[in-house]
């Protein structure tokens, strides 16, 4: 009997520790997604310090190698991080910095802290967060009305086999 409840205590700890590491690989998921995000600014941090390689690999500027090697990073980054089941949360970092890439593929010349530039980062972000809201919902409400669908076809399937029972009674007489 001890044995058996000694069983039940380790499983019950295993569970504990596999909730919390599982929170702390979310962790390290969210980490990876703001990181991807992070990295598409690092041309213009090596731009601010004037950081330049003397073998572009064929590009322009130290900026562009950058600046190109770092879009081809974050998609992947993003890629490994969602095996950790990020939160949910930490993908707006990444939505808000490719808005703001975007509209430097438009407007070069146009500086970060450019009130337009925020509005519209902003705004993309917003939408993002109202799409997933709606899609999340429309979903729910798919999920609940195939529920019902099922439950009636059960009720209507035992009212059959209720009707067949007394149909089969009734030719028994």
């Amino acid at each position: 009997m001890f044995k058996f409840l000694g069983l039940i205590n380790a499983k019950l700890e295993d569970q504990e520790v596999k909730g919390i590491n599982d929170f702390y690989l979310r962790i390290f998921g969210s980490f990876l997604i703001t990181l991807s995000g992070s990295i598409l600014f690092a041309d213009k941090v090596a731009s601010h310090f004037n950081f330049n390689l003397v073998n572009n690999f064929g590009y322009h500027d130290t900026e562009t190698l950058i600046w190109v090697l770092s879009q081809t990073l974050s998609p992947l980054i993003i890629l490994i991080a969602s095996l950790f089941n990020p939160f949910k949360i930490a993908y707006l970092i990444t939505i808000y910095t490719y808005t703001v890439q975007l509209y430097w593929v438009f407007q070069p010349n146009v500086t970060f802290d450019n009130f337009y530039l925020q509005v519209y980062a902003f705004g993309a972000c917003t939408s993002f967060l109202l799409l997933s809201y709606m899609i999340i919902k429309i979903n729910s409400i798919k999920l609940s009305n195939e529920k019902e669908n099922e439950l009636f076809k059960n009720e209507v399937n035992e009212t059959i086999n209720l009707l067949k029972e007394k149909i089969i009674a009734q030719s028994n007489r």
